[in-house]
């Protein structure tokens, strides 16, 4: 797999589950653009499992809502 459909596919995740949280941590509901709700924990989770999958070494990314960061993590 490319680097750019790897790319796409963790964009793809993070569009999903990139709009609103009360406060960043693992059990902290975030609320995704389309009104689904999902824990930070299965942001992560869904993250490393992609990075597993496709040999990924480390991974940094920031959930922003409205200028604030609602979620943070660097895996790897």
């Amino acid at each position: 797999m490319t680097p750019s459909v790897i790319a796409y596919i963790l964009l793809l995740i993070l569009l999903f589950t990139s709009c609103s949280s009360d406060h960043a941590g693992d059990g902290t509901e975030i609320e995704s653009y389309f009104g689904t709700r999902l824990t930070a924990a299965a942001v992560d989770s869904a993250l490393e499992a992609a990075m597993k999958k496709y040999n990924i070494p480390g991974l940094s990314f920031a959930l922003i809502n409205g200028g604030q960061t609602v979620h943070r993590k660097t895996l790897g």
